[in-house]
């Protein structure tokens, strides 16, 4: 939080003005409220109006840091993210404030840092993490840790251009990938296109989950060996909707402009990558999913078959009576 007046800006920045030339000589674990205190000039009331801990006095500074990157950045418009723009404010962050990191990291007191970012993510900078597609606390903390991990190592192989680089570009690879995952399974969680019964259709096929219930029906359209359209309806259990339901639109969506041949060898590992991996816990809608859809495929080489069987009886009494059809 900003400072709400110019006394407690005062302090504040007494207090970590003293704590960045006391560091320079000894660990941030190793420094007392009371030397710090006398090192500032400021009283330990004054201190403890503004910190819980000496760890805190960091905490504040980077907070301030964020709200001024906030204030001046242009890198966030509306919902839109400049990824790009976005990592390299940070390690301009990072940049500015090297000393003190490095000290941080050499002395084993990176954790402060660490910690801080975590909770930035989860606090005021989760508005910007969720539009990164980090969504749940877990995916959030993870996000935290991928930044962690490579600011670590980037303090520990030094400041210079080309070390920048490589970890800047790989920051960003990772959360563009990242993102480009999120926006292709969310089509499958958000927005699916290809639930409810297909109006034309010349293959179906259903798998149900014998212990609960659980089933997907899948429609498909298959012209030259092409599956040229399918959909998917399904009887989930309260609780699981949506998981079931992605997984059949993921098995829809994955086939249509695929030959036969690709539905006849679905697996399940083909649904979970469309929606850009699930949980053990969920595997087995994937197994549904793609059941359903090798079910649909054998359905319509059946319908095939027995069609080609009639075709061959008709042009068979055809012959006998001399007749062409």
């Amino acid at each position: 939080m900003q400072p709400s007046n110019p006394k407690q800006s005062f302090t504040q920045d007494c207090a970590f003005l003293a704590l960045t030339k006391l560091i320079r000589n000894k660990p941030l674990s190793s420094i007392s409220v009371t030397e710090l205190t006398k090192k500032a000039g400021i009283s330990r009331t004054a201190f403890y109006n503004n910190y819980n801990s000496v760890e805190d006095v960091i905490a504040k500074y980077f907070d301030k840091c964020v709200d001024n990157i906030l204030d001046s950045s242009d890198c966030i418009r509306g919902q839109y993210i400049a990824i790009r723009q976005l990592v390299s404010e940070y390690f301009d962050f990072l940049s500015s404030n090297y000393d003190l990191l490095k000290r941080l990291n050499t002395t084993g007191n990176i954790s402060v840092f660490t910690m801080w970012l975590k909770d930035c993510f989860h606090g005021k900078l989760s508005f910007l993490v969720k539009s990164l597609g980090f969504l749940s606390d877990y995916e959030i903390s993870c996000c935290a840790g991928m930044f962690c991990a490579i600011t670590r190592d980037w303090l520990a192989s030094g400041s210079d251009d080309k070390s920048r680089n490589v970890a800047e570009g790989t920051l960003f690879r990772l959360l563009y990938i990242y993102k480009q995952a999120e926006e292709k399974s969310s089509v499958h969680y958000v927005n699916p296109r290809h639930i409810g019964k297909l109006p034309q259709y010349n293959g179906i096929g259903s798998f149900t989950l014998v212990d609960t219930g659980e089933t997907i029906k899948v429609y498909v359209l298959i012209e030259h060996d092409e599956v040229i359209a399918s959909s998917a309806v399904i009887t989930p259990i309260p609780g699981k909707e949506d998981i079931l339901k992605a997984a059949a639109n993921a098995v829809c969506s994955f086939i249509v402009g695929k030959n036969c041949v690709t539905a006849l060898s679905l697996c399940s590992d083909d649904v979970s990558r469309e929606l850009s991996g699930l949980s053990k816990e969920f595997m087995y809608c994937a197994s549904i999913a793609s059941s359903a859809a090798k079910n649909a495929a054998i359905d319509y080489y059946n319908r095939l078959s027995l069609a080609r069987c009639l075709i061959g009886e008709e042009e068979s009494a055809a012959s006998d009576y001399n007749i062409g059809i």
